[in-house]
């Protein structure tokens, strides 16, 4: 199993409190207000798959929760050494008694190991002896806990920022996919146009993805890029089109940001592992405030594809929120757990929401309250900034 759980202290607003997570599911729910920490808990995860800090980079203690399998194990308690400073044999007096055997230890801003114990919810075998931690059984398992990885260890951070936007581009032969947004249409342009890579997975995989997200509110028949040649430039830039029934190509800068949302989210799952000759299950996914520009309709159906996708292909999505339809879909699901971020003015705390109640507080800090709606004059429901603004003009 090794490491197991991970959690961070003394990392930027992380002054003094444990932070992290117990687990890592494959939908993993981080809410709270503004400016509490929550992208920060993000560099965590970025950290845990980057491996443990190098020493000019930025360090912090780190608590973690896992166990030692076998070989691991056998590698630290030889099975055919006995005596020393370990009275017996090695393996069987010693190193069999911890196999699976969960611990919680420190490793602080040095790297050096402290506080080995014993997960207290450890039950041990009926009949058998409580396990002793001799300073040289301790010695041990500080080696071999030490050499453990960081529980992402390996796999790509892919991340997706609140402020993105898909804009037209000039043509690379490069394909990146920044944060922001930066590089998606020359991925599409690449993937449509070069000879070198599978265009059906944007015309096909994509669009089909593309369509099962938006459902009955808009049916894609074909994605394209096409060059401005009205612009006045030697350099001319490419946009993505998009096919639909009795529209024709309809260019992306026409259509709202919350198709370019959904689009970058696809991007990230189902085209750039593979570009990077990955699969899905080698990257760890981050995605920033969904909601914004999103018609909750339509946010709902992307994140349940969001947890399909995690669950499938066995990899961890971890969601920055303040969407009340996050904790309507999560809360209740097995594949997922809540994070709550909160701060008190001098560090900022984690906390993973169980109970109803909980819940409950979480969406009245969030500033969603039932008397909002029982007490409103009137209320008049928009999809968007276009709805409001031919709402206003009415009132006017």
């Amino acid at each position: 199993m090794a490491i197991k759980s991970m959690k961070f202290r003394g990392y930027r607003c992380f002054a003094t409190e444990w932070a992290g997570f117990d687990e890592y599911k494959p939908v993993n729910v981080i809410i709270g207000r503004n400016n509490v920490g929550k992208s920060q808990l993000l560099d965590l995860v970025n950290l845990a798959c980057k491996g443990w800090p190098r020493a000019n980079e930025p360090n912090c203690d780190f608590l973690l929760r896992g166990s030692l399998e076998e070989q691991l194990l056998r590698n630290r308690f030889p099975e055919n050494t006995s005596g020393g400073d370990l009275a017996g044999g090695h393996w069987t007096n010693h190193g069999l008694h911890f196999v699976d055997v969960p611990f919680v230890w420190e490793r602080n801003k040095h790297g050096s190991l402290e506080r080995i114990q014993i997960d207290e919810s450890y039950a041990p075998p009926s009949g058998s002896r409580e396990i002793e931690l001799t300073p040289p059984r301790l010695k041990r398992l500080s080696d071999a806990l030490g050499s453990l990885a960081t529980p992402l260890s390996g796999r790509t951070f892919r991340h997706l920022l609140a402020d993105r936007d898909i804009q037209t581009e000039s043509a690379t032969n490069g394909v990146h996919l920044a944060p922001n947004g930066i590089g998606a249409t020359n991925v599409i342009r690449r993937h449509i146009t070069s000879s070198l890579m599978r265009r059906e997975l944007v015309q096909e995989v994509l669009l089909s993805a593309l369509n099962e997200v938006f459902g009955s509110d808009g049916e894609f028949t074909e994605i394209q890029t096409r060059q401005h040649d009205g612009v006045e430039s030697g350099d001319l830039p490419w946009e993505i089109y998009l096919g639909q029934k009795h529209k024709g190509l309809v260019a992306l800068s026409s259509s709202g940001s919350g198709l370019k949302t959904v689009i970058l989210v696809l991007l990230h799952l189902l085209v750039m592992p593979e570009n990077d000759g990955e699969n899905a299950d080698a990257s760890i996914y981050a995605f920033e405030e969904l909601e914004n520009n999103l018609h909750p309709a339509l946010l709902r159906r992307l994140l349940a594809y969001i947890e399909r996708f995690a669950t499938e292909h066995r990899t961890n999505v971890f969601l920055t929120t303040h969407s009340n339809v996050a904790l309507d879909i999560f809360g209740s699901s097995e594949n997922a757990q809540i994070i709550h971020v909160t701060h008190d003015g001098e560090t900022a705390r984690t906390s993973t929401v169980h109970a109803h109640f909980d819940k409950l507080g979480v969406i009245a800090e969030l500033g969603a309250r039932p008397a909002d709606l029982l007490q409103a004059n009137g209320i008049i429901w928009v999809e968007g900034p276009s709805d409001a603004i031919y709402l206003n003009r009415w009132i006017e």
